[in-house]
């Protein structure tokens, strides 16, 4: 993305790290310029910066750092809480997209409680996001500071009505995967994977109370982890693995590629070349449309795309 027009938005909030950032208040936007990168950053780092600098209420710079390679950074006179009204209107944006998102999940979930409460929060967002577009983008007033304010109170909302549920999830979720996972390293585990299951049972009564999703995903991750690396020995789970990626054949990006590989995948499953199948998985895992790469059963993969 060097060199055109595009740019960063590193967000700055304040807050519990426990809660989802749009509940958080806003401190300061810290634009980045792709014309000031030396190269293009990697799709995974921009999603994961390594972000050092601002440490306190008197900087006036900040310094983002690559894990490899050149560094660049952003050197101004920051006033802090800036709101900028078109980041402003597309933060409502995604906050309303979430409020359905979470909506749709509860109603799958038959959590018709946490549904009253998303839907009462749907006409606040709509009317917000209607004040929002008609705010100018050099507005000196303190609307924009208000309507922060009530997107951020809308926010908190939607993180206490579905944190308490999601974390409900997720410890049942993690249960479900311990076992699961026990039961392969008990058949299938070397010496090595079966200290590491016992390494992560071991801190078990640590984060199997924390109200962090993210502490929760972590470990839960740790062990599909540690399934995939025990199950990509097993030639009847990459065959499978492999049958059901065919069966998506019509929604790969590139069908050039998909066809070539879904070719070579045959050939290696006809002479037994279990490496390369697993790499043939990988590649078209990879070519499937976001929303399948995060549907339900998929997260098993998607953790190990770039693993082992």
């Amino acid at each position: 993305m060097h060199g055109t027009e595009d740019e960063i938005r590193i967000m700055v909030v304040e807050g519990p790290s426990s809660n989802h950032p749009s509940s958080n208040k806003s401190v300061v936007v810290l634009p980045v310029s792709a014309k000031s990168l030396k190269r293009d950053l990697l799709a995974w780092y921009r999603d994961r910066p390594d972000f050092r600098g601002l440490r306190n209420r008197d900087s006036h710079g900040a310094r983002l750092y690559q894990s490899s390679g050149p560094e660049f950074s952003v050197d101004s006179s920051l006033q802090f809480r800036q709101v900028d009204a078109k980041a402003l209107a597309e933060e409502i944006g995604m906050l309303e997209e979430k409020i359905e998102q979470e909506k749709a999940e509860a109603l799958e979930h038959e959590n018709y409680e946490v549904v009253d409460v998303l839907t009462k929060l749907s006409g606040p967002v709509q009317e917000l996001q209607g004040e929002a577009v008609l705010l100018s983008i050099d507005d000196v007033t303190d609307n924009k500071y208000k309507l922060e304010d009530r997107k951020r109170r809308i926010a908190e909302e939607l993180h206490q009505a579905t944190s308490t549920k999601r974390i409900e999830r997720l410890r049942a979720e993690y249960v479900e995967v311990r076992d699961g996972v026990s039961e392969i390293v008990k058949e299938s585990g070397n010496d090595i994977e079966k200290r590491q299951l016992q390494e992560i049972i071991s801190h078990e009564h640590v984060f199997i109370n924390t109200n962090s999703a993210q502490r929760m995903d972590e470990h839960i991750s740790k062990l599909r982890g540690l399934q995939f690396q025990i199950l990509m020995r097993s030639p009847d789970f990459l065959t499978g693995w492999f049958r059901s990626l065919v069966t998506k054949r019509e929604t790969f990006n590139d069908q050039v590629q998909a066809k070539n590989l879904i070719e070579a995948g045959k050939q290696h499953i006809e002479g037994e070349d279990f490496d390369r199948l697993l790499e043939v998985n990988r590649r078209l895992f990879s070519l499937l449309p976001e929303r399948e790469q995060e549907s339900r059963h998929a997260p098993l993969y998607r953790d190990q795309l770039t693993c082992v």
